[in-house]
């Protein structure tokens, strides 16, 4: 075995931790569509809905606060975890606002897979709805998949991380520590693996995956 594959192995993080138990109330369309409501009156509806997808700690949340409202007072992007959280497909802290999650995605594989099956409900209805959204969840049987996949260079990926970690909107996901960084590559090394299986574009910025967001409205399709 060559010592650069026995390093890379020891590098990778395990396959999942110990499962947990979480109580997930069952998902309610109705309070989906409330939600959706609500954030359509904030954001702006377009021809074709989209979600990109953004690994954890890469800047999504940062994007959507930046936004410039238009004239109406709308902005393009939506930041998905907020619709996560409303409409309770992320588990959140009791009795906390604004809310904030419980770390889920440290809760195994089953708990995983339960709650990104929970947002693909949601990612559907954003989409249907004409919603632009950035995410980190999605899986490969969705209804519909993101129409990029940003992975950022990973030094660029980790100093980002590094700086949410440390603000003060810091509210879960990713962590600065060794372990968070390889979960991160992680996840990075999946979402590149599903881009091949499915034929979607990987982009190296968020503002490139927007700009083919954007090229896809001005078309007839």
């Amino acid at each position: 075995m060559e010592t650069g594959e026995v390093e890379m192995k020891t590098r990778q993080p395990p396959a999942s931790k110990e499962p947990e138990s979480i109580a997930l109330e069952p998902m309610d369309p109705a309070r989906i569509k409330e939600v959706l409501d609500e954030f359509t009156k904030k954001h702006v509806c377009h021809r074709h809905g989209a979600i990109i997808f953004v690994g954890s700690g890469g800047g999504k949340s940062t994007t959507c606060r930046k936004q410039k409202p238009d004239s109406e007072g709308k902005t393009d992007l939506v930041d998905a975890d907020l619709l996560y959280r409303e409409t309770n497909a992320h588990p959140c802290q009791p009795g906390v606002e604004p809310k904030r999650p419980v770390p889920w995605w440290d809760m195994g594989d089953d708990v995983i897979h339960e709650v990104e099956e929970r947002c693909a409900m949601v990612n559907t209805a954003m989409i249907e709805r004409g919603l632009w959204a950035l995410t980190t969840s999605f899986t490969p049987d969705d209804k519909y998949l993101p129409i990029a996949i940003v992975i950022l260079p990973w030094e660029e990926h980790k100093r980002r991380i590094i700086g949410k970690s440390r603000g003060k909107n810091y509210d879960g996901g990713a962590k600065a520590t060794g372990e968070g960084f390889a979960l991160v590559k992680r996840h990075r090394k999946w979402a590149e693996r599903v881009a091949k299986e499915k034929g979607i574009p990987i982009v190296d910025s968020i503002d490139a995956a927007i700009e083919m967001v954007r090229s896809r409205e001005g078309d007839n399709s």
